[in-house]
């Protein structure tokens, strides 16, 4: 059988699909923790480090992976890492206690990146140059398809059945594209060979430290309040538990949102003057979130609202890596995305904390905290503006 060795729309939606069951697997608890707490028979704070672990595994896998894998055939490796994914998430299913769960969540995630960036090289191989924004931008539908469809599906799934069938029918779709991905994906590009030395003389430009620092500060506000955001709106709104499906529902409409705003104003004032404006008003929204807490109406509007700033943030620092370093370094770029992933896995941790020893309602003000530190680094350093 002859391999096409341009993408087709059956490749894109197989694609699409698979980017779509890796946000799942990211994302899927985030909307269930508080039946995970009875389901695992642990606290609300240790639920949490279902989704931290596996932030941290897909934070520490790229880079690591970048460098050991110099100059393999990415077709090759896209199917491996995809198995991999397969095993992981069906010992997931089977793993008998919480701390061997944790486990193996940390190694979905390591998986689950490295196929993502695969992915994402496979598509730009394989696209005609002036379809490459457009097929990657589909690729990201996937992502934002899991957290408006996908996770509120999730929590009304989890009312008749266990978490484990949903993550059963994640590994039946895997299979199905795994199985795609033998009989049709033609051979892509080779890694390019990672020069360490040339790529680490990015780390003394202030530029590049700076987006760096910016990702990883940012998304410790982040994360602490979307990993909890479920348990905090029913802790404060007890009654609007049977509605939580339609508000996580909205949730990733408003990530969408957020990302697309973010798109029109970094092309239109540029990544710098966006990062500072969207930095400020996380401040703002997030301070209004903790004063208004007993407020049901200003608190969903306000958290919409918080979580469009969020993807509207995260748009100009994952612009801001590409700008600064012309596009010519994939470590740097993994190291962004890495800085990310560990800010939210920090994140995570300092909100389990806060829950322990204080009031959920407190996580709040770490995006408060992280959003002015943001805020003050980038006007001490406006020399950065591109």
């Amino acid at each position: 059988m002859t391999k096409n060795k341009k993408i087709n729309l059956t490749m894109m939606i197989v694609f699409i699909f698979m980017n779509f069951v890796l946000s799942m697997s990211s994302t899927l608890f985030n909307g269930i923790l508080d039946k995970m707490v009875i389901d695992l028979n642990v606290s609300l704070s240790k639920v949490g480090y279902l989704t931290s672990f596996y932030a941290f595994g897909a934070g520490i896998g790229v880079p690591i992976f970048l460098i050991i894998f110099n100059k393999k055939e990415t077709s090759l490796l896209l199917k491996i890492m995809l198995a991999l994914n397969i095993i992981v998430t069906l010992f997931s299913i089977m793993a008998p206690t919480f701390e061997l769960l944790l486990i193996t969540r940390f190694f979905m995630g390591l998986a689950g990146n490295c196929y993502s960036v695969l992915a994402t090289l496979m598509i730009a191989s394989l696209s005609p140059k002036e379809k490459v924004g457009k097929n990657l931008s589909l690729l990201i539908a996937g992502a934002a398809a899991a957290l408006m469809v996908g996770v509120p599906l999730t929590r009304e799934l989890v009312v008749l059945y266990s978490w484990k069938f949903v993550f059963l029918g994640l590994i039946f779709i895997m299979l199905l594209s795994l199985a795609y991905f033998i009989s049709y994906l033609p051979k892509g590009t080779h890694q390019k060979e990672v020069n360490l030395k040339l790529e680490l003389q990015f780390l003394k430009e202030r530029k590049v430290l700076l987006v760096l620092l910016s990702s990883i500060v940012t998304f410790i506000g982040y994360g602490a309040i979307y990993t909890y955001l479920t348990p905090y709106i029913i802790h404060q709104f007890s009654y609007f538990e049977g509605y939580t499906s339609i508000f996580l529902m909205i949730i990733g409409l408003s990530s969408f949102i957020g990302n697309l705003i973010g798109g029109f104003f970094c092309d239109r004032f540029g990544f710098y003057k966006s990062l500072v404006g969207g930095s400020f008003l996380q401040v703002c929204l997030s301070f209004i979130i903790f004063m208004t807490n007993t407020s049901f109406v200003i608190q969903l509007v306000m958290i919409c609202l918080w979580m469009v700033n969020g993807w509207f943030i995260g748009l100009q620092i994952n612009t801001a890596i590409t700008i600064v370093t012309q596009n010519k370094s994939s470590l740097m770029i993994s190291l962004n995305s890495s800085g990310i992933q560990l800010g939210q896995v920090l994140g995570t941790s300092i909100a389990a904390m806060i829950i322990t020893k204080a009031n959920i309602s407190f996580i709040v003000l770490l995006s408060t905290v992280t959003s002015i530190i943001v805020f003050i680094i980038l006007n001490a350093n406006q020399k950065m503006k591109i």
